[in-house]
């Protein structure tokens, strides 16, 4: 059975962690904000590419989807991954206060810290949280936030980025080694955009970065991946599926819906490469209906 199949940008993920150390021809140490289309591989990128560089490099990773439920608000989400990641730091000590029913933890003997309520009256801010945890871990930390574009959505989101961006300037000033990196990704560049525009909104000054869609690199590696599964010899060729990812807006989950189908109801590859000929705007239309619904 065929491992499942992966693709790798490694070059680009360290590409981008020098630029948020400001060693690289992009500068991001204001933050790194990735726009590209839905569905083009910026999450996986996140998740398999740079979250494993910045681990390598030592780096404190807090990750969170602001999609991930529309029915919470973007800031809940982002407070609960800091709080999720201060509580597996603690450990021991933040069990034992919460089993005498103690939320607060003394901090340097200076600060309070209310757990139970980072980001709301009579608890710690935000970037009180994330400097406890610069201190905990003893790492630099970096946030990814995917969807960015959603917290400006309510008032306690955008209150949250520019709590971010105040929690960013604190640990960042005077350093050598930034306390914080910031990542923020986004599917609507103009709303993304919206972050970094104006004097009013948090990131003002920095810039919007195109994400780069999958080249051909990822068609080929694909294609060298699905050919010991045809046994009479007969595989997809790249430019078949070259074609076919540009049909489906280079959407890899689309394009191995499309190889799928091609095997499971056409007959395999040879059906598919007369299809594209035949009817290639029908694959495209199919694949934005099921991206639509």
């Amino acid at each position: 059975m065929a491992e499942p199949f992966t693709y790798r940008r490694t070059a680009l993920a360290a590409s981008y962690c020098d630029a948020l150390e400001g060693r690289g021809i992009l500068d991001a140490t204001s933050g790194l904000f990735l726009a590209a289309p839905r569905r083009t591989g910026k999450s996986t990128f996140l998740r398999e590419d740079m979250v494993p560089e910045m681990r390598a490099r030592g780096w404190q990773t807090l990750y969170v989807d602001l999609w991930s439920d529309r029915s919470r608000d973007p800031a809940e989400l982002i407070i609960a991954v800091v709080r999720d990641t201060l509580a597996q730091l603690d450990g021991p000590v933040l069990k034992a206060a919460k089993s005498v029913g103690l939320d607060k933890l003394n901090v340097l003997g200076a600060l309070s810290l209310d757990l139970s309520k980072i980001g709301q009256p009579g608890g710690a801010t935000l970037s009180d949280a994330l400097e406890r945890l610069h201190t905990k871990s003893g790492k630099p930390l970096v946030l990814l936030v995917d969807e960015a574009q959603h917290a400006l959505s309510t008032e306690a989101g955008t209150r949250a980025m520019f709590a971010l961006k105040a929690a960013r300037d604190r640990l960042n000033q005077g350093r050598a080694i930034r306390g914080l990196h910031l990542v923020m990704t986004g599917s609507n560049r103009d709303k993304l955009t919206h972050l970094v525009l104006r004097r009013s909104e948090p990131f003002y000054g920095a810039g919007v970065t195109r994400f780069p869609l999958l080249d051909r690199g990822f068609v080929e590696a694909y294609a060298e991946w699905l050919k010991p599964q045809f046994a009479d010899g007969k595989s997809f060729s790249a430019d078949t599926l070259e074609r076919a990812f540009t049909l489906v807006g280079r959407r890899p989950e689309m394009l191995k819906r499309v190889v799928g189908e091609a095997v499971a109801d056409w007959g395999g590859a040879q059906a598919l490469d007369a299809l594209i000929e035949r009817n290639a705007q029908e694959i495209q239309h199919r694949a934005w209906q099921e991206f639509a619904s």
